[in-house]
């Protein structure tokens, strides 16, 4: 066993550098102002360099799309009118003009009564024009009145169904009337002016409706006046030949001819004219 025991001495060999002088050292890099007696969590919050925002520039940026609005309805009775017509003009010139020509209603009966697809075509091509332009006019007061209601069920389930009920209505009862009276024929000639007054109108209409749905502003607003306008015409003439053929039937002239009128043409025309005053 030796006499001496080696004794080793083992040296720290750890980092001489203190913590603060380490946390010092880098606040300072960083750019903060460090006292040795602040703690670490009282840094106040840097803002250098690191946190600017990028430079990078979108050099071709997404434009937002616009969602697409509802078609409006009143196209598609217009297309449906245009629709009516390339038919009727596939059937000839004459077809298309054959409630303009001047010939008698008895010529004009006898001429075309077999001839049915001419008369559906003119019929469903009026129907058409005439809802569109009542839509046109009354639209904003029905939907203020109603709310709820959409403009589908306005044109589909109250304005059609109401013109085709009121026209029905008016034929029916002129020739009920003509045949109380026994004047069939002066009936029939009422009869065959209003469905006249009805196709030449719609049809010449058409144009006007059309810029009136497409254009907007006062040029819409001018082609519904001028639309309007041409209605007028038409019924004021239509009450004229009324007017002639119940000269020709002296027994017709009076207070029936006066009632019918007030009842079944002017009323009408008077609730629709407030209506569109109401708007």
């Amino acid at each position: 066993m030796p006499d001496t025991l080696n004794t080793y001495v083992f040296q720290d060999t750890s980092a001489t550098i203190a913590p603060v002088d380490t946390l010092k050292s880098l606040a300072e890099q960083m750019g903060f102002n460090y006292s040795g007696n602040t703690s670490i969590d009282t840094l106040p919050g840097y803002s250098g360099p690191f946190f600017r925002g990028h430079l990078l520039q979108v050099k071709y940026p997404i434009k937002e799309i616009p969602f697409p609005s509802p078609i409006d309805t009143s196209y598609i009775l217009i297309l449906a009118s245009i629709l009516m017509v390339v038919l009727i003009k596939n059937l000839g010139n004459k077809a298309l003009l054959t409630y303009f020509s001047k010939v008698s209603a008895g010529e004009k009966r006898d001429k075309y009564a077999s001839n049915h697809t001419i008369d559906w075509l003119h019929s469903l091509n009026a129907l058409f024009a005439y809802t569109t332009l009542i839509y046109l006019l009354t639209k904003g007061a029905f939907l203020n009145m109603y709310p709820k209601l959409s403009e589908i069920r306005l044109l589909f389930l109250l304005l059609m169904p109401g013109i085709i009920l009121y026209l029905q209505f008016k034929k029916s009862l002129i020739d009920f009337l003509g045949n109380v009276f026994r004047i069939k024929l002066f009936s029939q000639s009422l009869i065959f002016e209003e469905n006249r007054f009805m196709r030449m109108s719609g049809l010449v209409i058409l144009p006007f409706l059309m810029v009136s749905i497409m254009g907007s502003g006062k040029v819409s607003a001018i082609s519904l006046l001028i639309s309007c306008t041409i209605v007028i015409i038409f019924y004021l003439r239509k009450i004229f030949m009324w007017t002639l053929a119940s000269f020709k039937n002296i027994n017709i002239v009076g207070i029936y001819f006066f009632l019918y009128l007030c009842t079944v043409e002017i009323l009408p025309l008077i609730l629709l004219a407030k209506l569109l005053i109401n708007n």
